[in-house]
């Protein structure tokens, strides 16, 4: 690897959206097929993959709270519509503080773009 290697930045922040018990217990309240006790979706397993968002360049906590408070009516309606489809299963009055007790939240304002780059080619080229 070289020295001058220098990725570039995009001009984005990144929110983490992780699912809280009260989300995982709506998720297995979901009337699905075949599904019993023991296939209960845990907390854990909910978020070993969680969803990351790319979001408008913000630079501090404070700003990120100002977008959170705008924002969270489509980011609640994204991770609902993941597990349904289906509105009418949706919880009928969400607020900000249901959100809030839904989903914790990781923040970054730093988001690099590592992809194509030369020098990690041999991470994905096994040929």
């Amino acid at each position: 690897m070289t020295n001058d290697f220098a990725p570039p930045q995009i001009n984005r922040a990144a929110l983490v959206l992780f699912m809280q018990q009260p989300c995982v217990d709506w998720v297995n309240s979901l009337p699905e097929e075949g599904e019993s006790q023991e296939e209960a979706l845990t907390i854990e397993e909910a978020n070993m993959d969680p969803v990351t968002y790319m979001i408008p360049e913000i630079f501090d906590e404070t700003d990120f709270a100002l977008f959170l408070e705008k924002a969270w009516p489509l980011l609640f309606q994204m991770q609902l519509s993941a597990w349904t489809a289906e509105e009418s299963l949706w919880p009928k009055k969400r607020t900000f503080d249901m959100f809030c007790d839904w989903f914790g939240f990781n923040f970054s304002s730093l988001v690099i773009d590592v992809w194509g780059q030369e020098e990690l080619g041999y991470i994905i080229d096994d040929e």
